[in-house]
Parts: C-alpha cells; structure tokens; sequence
C-alpha cells in the first residue's frame, strides 16, 4: 500500500510510476503544479500495471499511531450526517450494507431458521395426539404402554439467506479489509455465486415470506450489497476530495461537548442584497454560540511555521463579526472571534491572535486563531467520547 498525506507532495518509488499511473486515471485525486500531490483522504484501489492501493491521511495527522480504519470511519459518519462527502456512492453502498451484515453477526450470529418437526425420538416434548395416532399401545398389567413415542423439537434449518451471509462474511469481506476485520465463521457456504442477479433475484422471493423485522432488514442489506457489487467496476474509491467538510463536522461535535453547557449551531444570517442582484446574500457560519456570542470558523489548513509567523487575516471572519456586532446592537469588541485549525501536536494551542486597526486605533474587531490535535478530533468524533482537554476552556476565562 501506498501511503500519502493529503495536500503533500508524492515521493517516487517503485510502485508508484509518475507520472503514468496518476494520468490514467483520470480524476481529482492527484493534482499536479510542479510535482504530484495527493488531493483526497481516503482509500482507493485500482488495476493499472497491477493492482495498485492508495491510502492518504488527512493533513496535520500525526501517524505515530496510525489507524486509517478510524479515518475512515470519520468519513463514513460525515457521509452518513449530510451525504455530500463520498466521492463513490457504489463504494458507499457496499461498505455500507456490509457493515449492516456484519452488526447483525455479532448480534445474533449466522442466520438461521427454526423449523419444528415431529418425529419418532427419546428428545423433546411428547407429542400424545400423534402418538395414540400413529402408534399401537402394549397391554401391561392393565395398562397400555408406547414403545415409540412421538416428540416435538426445534431444529436448525440453513437457506439461501445463510449462505449469502457466509459467503458475504467470509469471502467478499476480504475485499474490503482495510477497513473491516474479517471474523471467524467455523463453517462454510453451499451454493454457486458467480451469477450474482440470479441469487438477488432467488432471494427477493424470499422476502415475501420472511417477518421478522430484524430478519427483514438483514435480507434487505444482502441483497443490496450484492445489487452494489454487480454495479462495481473493479475499483475501490472509499475517499472524499472535501476533508474540510469532515473536519467541520469534527470541530462542531468537539465544540458542544464542553462543561460549559453551551450549544453551538451552523446558522446562516441574510445582508441584502447588492449590486442589483435578484438573490438576497447570506453569511453562513460554522459554529455560532448566541449565549456567549461566540463565532467560530474552522479551516482545514496545513500549519506552515515558516508563512505562520505573521498573523494571516481572514477579513471574512472579520466581516462576519461586524455584521453579528449590527444585527445584535452590541460592540463589536463583545463577540469573541475565533478560527480553528488542526495541528499534528498533542495539545491544544492559542496560535495567534489579530486585532484590526483603523487609522491606528483599535476597530474592535479582532480574530484569535486556535491549533487543536486532528488525532484527539478524530478519537472524538468516531467513539463519541468527550476528551479531557476542551478547546473552550481556553476562549472563555
């Protein structure tokens, strides 16, 4: 596998041929200025010269303890919160339905269905009507005595839905190990699936007949991924061109999961209109706590000390500061305006801060730039849980 960081420039190596590989496939997914730059987040397999895998961490990710499962899942949550996120629904798709699959193994195991026979057996509830029915009775000191009774019991019946499971679990699963773990199945499948539309089509059948809501939705999933799979063109793109929308997410859960009780939301406050325009403008904002009369921007940026330095204005966010100050009737100095960005340290940090002068006087307006750890953003956002350290405790003192 071929590991690259998002927005870096692409070392040559021996399986990597630039820049050949890059331009047959076509895409965004490598830009190129000088030299060659990964320009997602993600994983993606395809077969050119040989099957080839790429997998790109997002910037500012400190890969001392790499875990590309976890990004990934900070992508499939963002996917699933707004659905603007993947590049590949199909990849989606079948990641998707098979993480369904896989919930419902380790609930409840394979599938299976309980059928109830009677028979001629030493085990199970005695079933009388069937026996007195089927069986002639011995006289024995005035009684009569079956030989052979007739018992009730549950048996274990495996069908095409077992089987697809297994198969699914044990087989196709392992297309996809970089980012499921492949479990254990102690038994295997019976059944031909080269001919993918027809087994979709066999367990449609199915469906009519199976009632369980739990069972309803393990079929559904089933017959979904392999519905996927016969759209699937050989590639793998489980990737996003738009981390910054994944890092706006994280931001904003670490953001409302403070001590200080304080709910942030993404709003968006009309201006007007201008220049003859037909379409009223609008400012949208990331984060914006009314209480506090905090703002807050996220921007998925790679720190550079050396252009760091001096402080980068974001007269954006200072717009966005003034025209809060109007429509609220307060000072402008009143709104504590920040901008955060992640950094490959292992804390959180005040990285600067710019106060806007006019004619050499203080205006009021002013930005506080913050660094927080993409790792302890990721942690959060995939376990939902909160960590030590708030971003929050810092800004308001």
């Amino acid at each position: 596998m071929i590991k690259l960081i998002d927005g870096n420039e692409i070392e040559k190596n021996e399986e990597l041929k630039l820049p050949g590989i890059l331009t047959e496939l076509n895409n965004n997914y490598f830009i190129k200025s000088e030299k060659w730059k990964s320009n997602f987040v993600g994983f993606l397999e395809c077969d050119i010269d040989g099957k080839k895998q790429f997998f790109s961490y997002p910037k500012q990710y400190n890969s001392e303890n790499e875990d590309m499962k976890k990004i990934l899942k900070t992508i499939m949550k963002a996917h699933q919160s707004s659905g603007d996120v993947l590049e590949d629904n199909n990849t989606y798709n079948l990641i998707y339905n098979l993480e369904q699959i896989l919930n419902y193994y380790n609930e409840y195991g394979i599938y299976k269905e309980e059928e109830m026979i009677i028979n001629k057996s030493n085990k199970g509830k005695i079933k009388w009507n069937k026996t007195i029915k089927k069986e002639l009775p011995f006289k024995q000191n005035n009684s009569f005595i079956y030989l052979d009774l007739h018992r009730k019991k549950k048996i274990n019946t495996h069908n095409l839905i077992t089987n697809s499971m297994v198969y699914i679990l044990k087989e196709k699963i392992k297309d996809y190990d970089f980012y499921f773990t492949t479990p254990y199945i102690e038994f295997d499948y019976e059944g031909d699936f080269n001919n993918l539309k027809f087994v979709i089509n066999e367990l449609k059948k199915i469906q009519h007949h199976t009632f369980k809501d739990r069972n309803k939705n393990l079929l559904h999933h089933i017959i979904s991924f392999f519905e996927a799979k016969t759209q699937n063109n050989g590639e793998i793109k489980f990737l996003t061109t738009n981390y910054e929308l994944v890092f706006e997410k994280m931001v904003h859960q670490h953001l409302n999961e403070n001590e200080e009780g304080l709910s942030f939301e993404k709003t968006s406050y009309p201006i007007g209109k201008y220049n003859g325009q037909q379409k009223e403008k609008k400012i949208e904002l990331d984060h914006f706590n009314k209480e506090k009369m905090i703002i807050a921007d996220s921007k998925y940026y790679k720190i550079d000390e050396e252009k760091n330095k001096s402080f980068e204005v974001d007269y954006k966010q200072l717009f966005y500061q003034m025209h809060i100050a109007k429509l609220y009737k307060i000072e402008e100095k009143e709104i504590i305006n920040i901008l955060i960005k992640p950094t490959s340290e292992n804390q959180i940090q005040e990285h600067g801060i710019y106060n806007h002068k006019v004619n050499q006087s203080e205006s009021g307006l002013h930005i506080k730039e913050y660094t927080i750890p993409m790792n302890l953003l990721i942690d959060e956002y995939v376990t939902n849980e909160k960590s030590e350290k708030n971003i929050l405790e810092m800004i308001i003192i």
